[in-house]
């Protein structure tokens, strides 16, 4: 049997080059492990146009799929069909998993959905393809000619060191394009969930609580890195401080690799001295979800900080010469012109070196989406191509009303926002070098 994951190209992405999918990497060397000839094919590396030069034959393709890559996927999907008939194709990520039905009724070409994690549910479907009910396995919906059946969710993979190392040599790593302190970077996660429950994020029900892998598989992993050339990466983990002992055993070890890398933390509860052994560890990017400088809107997202902590924290970071790069959001409900200006002021005076601005937009799977008349929110469309939070030309979508600003309101907000926000400092991406000269 042959397996072969597509990345599907985002959209609307600031550089599609920026990382390597990480997540289909895991899948792949999930398949790889246990004896199945799979592949693995990046179409946002790929220089050929010609679909059948780029994408090999396969009994079964996997893609994540989300919200704004939809289109993409449905149009891959249907030319992969075209070229080979008797192929079949699932699709994971938080789509599927959050708007499964969604996509059994009304995308054909589907043939299963993962939900979740997936792979175990990949492995299972790979050991049965062609020789069961694929309704005895669980975490996957597939169809059965016009009908389709969801099976229950998979359990959460408890022991994260179970999972085989990402087969990082099958994808030409230094063709991406992120970087940290000037360096090429390349991702890894020690850890997978959040602790946290902001009402405008889907992670908490994705991945239900966190679960961490041990140090020694941390520090495998980051051996595995240094040694294919890298002195830098980048963790993709929720919040990479969520557990202190664990953090300092990780970064003492990290020293004697020299190596820089960013990563996010815990504006609830990081201390100074958990900046300090970050800064001292390598750490060159602190990444924390500021999202408004208005106490009322993160009392109404749900964000468990307040303002003045948020302040203390990105002051204790100036101190410690730690750069800190703020997560900022525009639109969401609760959103007025004076809690604009108030983030506006907030960014003055704390300076962090970098940000991000993020368009509120409610994505399958956050309490928003599932709740918006709860909350108010009207959703203008639903079309899937606009639900990116921010965009190549540093834009954002605009597809809800709340009940303190209309979608357009919301877009004249952002460009408030980003004309009179500081210059960022320090060593920007390619892509954000390209959106200054603009």
């Amino acid at each position: 049997m042959k397996v072969c994951f597509v990345n599907i190209p985002d959209p609307n992405s600031l550089d599609p080059k920026l990382d390597p999918p990480l997540g289909l990497l895991y899948l792949h060397s999930t398949i790889k492990n246990n004896g199945f000839n799979s592949q693995i094919v990046d179409l946002s590396l790929s220089k050929k146009l010609v679909l059948e030069d780029t994408i090999p034959e396969a009994d079964l393709y996997g893609m994540t799929v989300y919200s704004a890559n939809m289109d993409s996927a449905y149009y891959f999907t249907y030319s992969i069909k075209e070229l080979y008939p008797l192929a079949k194709v699932i699709w994971g990520g938080p789509q599927p998993t959050f708007c499964a039905i969604d996509i059994i009724t009304n995308y054909p070409e589907v043939d299963f959905v993962a939900f979740g994690e997936g792979e175990e549910t990949i492995l299972e479907l790979c050991e049965k393809f062609n020789r069961c009910d694929y309704s005895t396995i669980q975490g996957l919906g597939h169809r059965n000619g016009r009908s389709f059946f969801l099976a229950n969710r998979r359990e959460v993979i408890t022991n994260l060191d179970n999972l085989a190392l990402p087969y990082r040599t099958d994808l030409d790593l230094k063709a991406y394009t992120r970087k940290v302190d000037g360096k090429p970077s390349t991702p890894i996660m020690t850890a997978r969930g959040c602790a946290y429950n902001c009402r405008f994020c889907c992670s908490k029900y994705f991945w239900h609580y966190p679960r961490f892998h041990s140090v020694k598989r941390v520090l495998r992993e980051l051996a595995h890195i240094y040694l294919m050339g890298f002195d830098a990466f980048h963790c993709w983990d929720d919040t990479f401080t969520l557990h202190p002992k664990r953090l300092s055993k990780i970064l003492a070890r990290i020293k004697h690799f020299e190596m820089v890398f960013r990563c996010n933390g815990d504006l609830r509860l990081d201390t100074k001295a958990t900046l300090q052994k970050l800064y001292d560890g390598g750490c060159r990017e602190y990444g924390v979800g500021i999202e408004s400088g208005d106490q009322h809107v993160l009392d109404t997202i749900n964000k468990g900080t307040t303002v003045e902590r948020n302040k203390q924290v990105l002051k204790w970071a100036k101190e410690i010469g730690l750069p800190v790069k703020a997560y900022i959001m525009v639109g969401n409900p609760g959103e007025t012109w004076e809690s604009v200006q108030k983030t506006i002021d907030f960014v003055k005076e704390t300076g962090p070196e970098y940000y991000t601005l993020s368009n509120f937009v409610p994505l399958p799977g956050c309490d928003f989406y599932h709740h918006s008349d709860k909350y108010g929110i009207k959703f203008r469309t639903k079309d899937w191509s606009e639900y990116y939070v921010i965009g190549r030309q540093n834009e954002g979508g605009c597809v809800i009303d709340t009940p303190t600003m209309t979608a357009e309101e919301i877009g004249d907000a952002r460009k408030l926002i980003l004309q009179n926000l500081p210059k960022q400092k320090g060593k920007l991406q390619d892509y954000y070098e390209k959106l200054v000269k603009k």
